[in-house]
């Protein structure tokens, strides 16, 4: 498959690269890493994303140049039009594009990917569950296409804040020594940890903390006999904080600090959806709740669902799931 690709990306004149809906680290990541290689490969290359992406990740190199369908439809329909070849990375079905979907042309495409039961088709499928994220995946791709040369700055920084939060800064999927490997090489090619940590989990509003502390205090339901905890986050309260893409990035993770505590669920409320992140610690499997209920999937200790029943509804559903019957 690498020479496949190796000569897809040699022969191709205009390059695109998707990320999913609501962009993380891990995919924005990906995408800016892989576009800084090519770039210094000489190569034409886009990224499009179907929405914005967190502003806390908005100092990364080429950011700026990232295009939102959202935002800009028609810039990003001519680009599509000019593809020969596109890489998806950070998702594995099309429905993750929402809207752009309809858009996405007939053209060849590679995916990169670390989330299980992929439902694309092709015959560039680098999907790989046992890493930490799409970033590790990525950088592990570069190196056996010999492409390790044109990796600068600017994409090491990319590819390694993708693995430092898709890894909650390797608290959880962060066991495989390659994983390890893949940041040591990233580092030397001149990733300041220090500054990257700063910048991506120390650089929030004031309005994000106050929301933090918040959720913590009157959102924050504990269920010890169950291991479970739960928080919720309607769109009143966001509208209380002035709430931004990103501003809850890492909630999920918070109450597995609290002894006893194995699992833990955080609720989004969008107007027509109730977005579910689902966390859990050793050997607690998790995906199978968000696979089986939800609509989700994702792996055994970081998943991901949707409701599209009210808030009221799905907190129901998730306690009942989860055996709490008060």
């Amino acid at each position: 498959m690498i020479e496949l690709l190796k000569k897809h990306v040699e022969s191709a004149k205009q390059i695109v690269l998707f990320g999913h809906y609501n962009p993380d680290g891990d995919a924005l990541g990906a995408t800016l890493g892989l576009k800084s290689v090519l770039r210094n490969m000489g190569k034409e290359v886009a990224v499009i994303f179907p929405n914005d992406f967190p502003d806390n990740l908005s100092w990364l190199g080429g950011a700026d140049e990232v295009l939102a369908f959202s935002k800009n439809p028609d810039k990003s329909k001519e680009i599509l039009s000019l593809a020969d070849f596109m890489v998806m990375l950070d998702f594995n079905d099309l429905s993750r594009l929402n809207d752009l979907e309809g858009f996405i042309p007939d053209t060849p495409f590679a995916m990169i990917d670390h989330h299980p039961l992929p439902k694309l088709d092709t015959p560039m499928s680098f999907s790989d569950t046992s890493a930490s994220s799409t970033c590790e995946k990525l950088t592990e791709i570069i190196y056996d296409a010999s492409w390790d040369k044109y990796i600068d700055k600017d994409a090491a920084t990319a590819l390694f804040v993708g693995i430092l939060t898709d890894t909650g800064r390797f608290n959880h999927n962060s066991s495989n020594p390659k994983t390890y490997r893949m940041v040591a090489n990233l580092l030397e090619k001149g990733v300041d940890k220090d500054a990257v940590i700063d910048a991506v989990f120390d650089s929030y509003s004031e309005n994000r903390m106050r929301l933090m502390g918040y959720m913590l205090n009157d959102k924050l339901e504990v269920f010890l006999e169950n291991g479970f905890a739960l928080m919720v986050l309607s769109m009143a309260d966001k509208d209380k904080f002035n709430y931004q893409i990103g501003d809850s990035e890492g909630f999920v993770n918070m109450p597995l600090s609290i002894a006893g505590i194995t699992r833990s669920v955080f609720l989004q409320e969008y107007e027509d959806k109730v977005r579910m992140s689902f966390r859990s610690k050793g050997d607690i499997v998790i995906n199978d709740i968000a696979t089986e209920h939800f609509n989700g999937g994702g792996h055994k200790n970081a998943a991901g669902g949707t409701s599209f029943e009210t808030l009221e509804k799905t907190i129901l559903k998730l306690k009942m799931v989860m055996g709490i019957r008060s």
